[in-house]
């Protein structure tokens, strides 16, 4: 079952992943957050972030920084290939080093005075080639990679503290937060059928105000975000499960069986079975 809090996985001794994707899986074309924290490397294509109602477009050699209580989604317009790297603060804040939170400063400030993106034009030499060193390392595994993956984030966050101490940089326009309470609530309640009153009433404001403020906040409105919620849960189960198709539908929240069908291939360009098949 897809869940918007998502968790790393990765060596509990070494809390660190490094991946190359080709295109956005459905669980990062939902609203989500983690407790890692994120910086994305654009190689190929294009496509659009969504982190904290702030909408990026996404280029080759664009740089994004999200910090572990962001809540963000990414999707891609044509041939997205991106170096995604999380990591747990633990890395750098569980040594003696009095230097180590001033190095995370991008993150724990990510949102407030930082901007998400480095677009690609501010991008410099230095901080590509680190990105290619950690990759490099990352997958040949050799001995005592894990030392020499620390010194290449405490490199590449330099570089990165360097670029946001300039004057020029541009700073993120801050948005009201309709708060995790309510996405917490629909992730725990997206199978049952949910109101626009009841998200409403837990943000403490009246219905209109609310709508609003989530369609600016996550593009889409509740109840769409909903409906991605229960596809996003649905084409988790069609890939991992024997589940008939009309257990599915009903497990994710769908009244019926040919509301469901016509949604799925709304959302999807897909029929259900023809998805299990693909």
């Amino acid at each position: 079952m897809q869940h918007m809090k998502q968790p790393g996985v990765y060596d509990k001794k070494f809390p660190f992943t490094l991946n190359s994707t080709k295109g956005v899986n459905p669980n990062s074309r939902v609203l989500h957050w983690h407790r890692e924290l994120e910086i994305c490397y654009v190689k190929e294509g294009t496509g659009k972030y969504l982190i904290n109602g702030n909408e990026y477009t996404v280029n080759p050699g664009d740089i994004f920084i999200i910090n572990n209580d962001e809540i963000h989604l990414c999707y891609d317009d044509n041939d997205l290939t991106m170096l995604v790297i999380l990591f747990d603060p633990s890395i750098l804040s569980g040594g003696a080093n009095v230097l180590d939170h001033e190095y995370l400063l991008p993150f724990l400030e990510a949102g407030q005075t930082f901007y998400n993106k480095i677009p690609a034009e501010e991008n410099n030499s230095r901080m590509t080639a680190v990105l290619s060193e950690m990759e490099e390392e990352y997958v040949s595994r050799r001995p005592f990679y894990e030392l020499m993956l620390k010194s290449q984030i405490l490199r590449l966050l330099t570089f990165i503290l360097r670029y946001y101490r300039n004057e020029d940089t541009p700073r993120n326009i801050t948005r009201s937060n309709i708060g995790k309470s309510v996405f917490e609530f629909i992730d725990g309640r997206y199978k049952n059928p949910i109101t626009v009153q009841e998200l409403a009433d837990i943000a403490e404001m009246s219905t209109s105000h609310f709508s609003s403020m989530f369609k600016s906040f996550a593009g889409v409105s509740p109840m769409e975000y909903i409906i991605q919620k229960r596809i996003t849960s649905a084409m988790e189960a069609l890939k991992t499960t024997n589940d008939s198709i009309l257990d599915i539908a009903t497990n994710c929240g769908f009244q019926s069986l040919s509301n469901f069908n016509h949604i799925f291939k709304k959302q999807t360009g897909a029929s259900p079975s023809g998805y299990r098949k693909s």
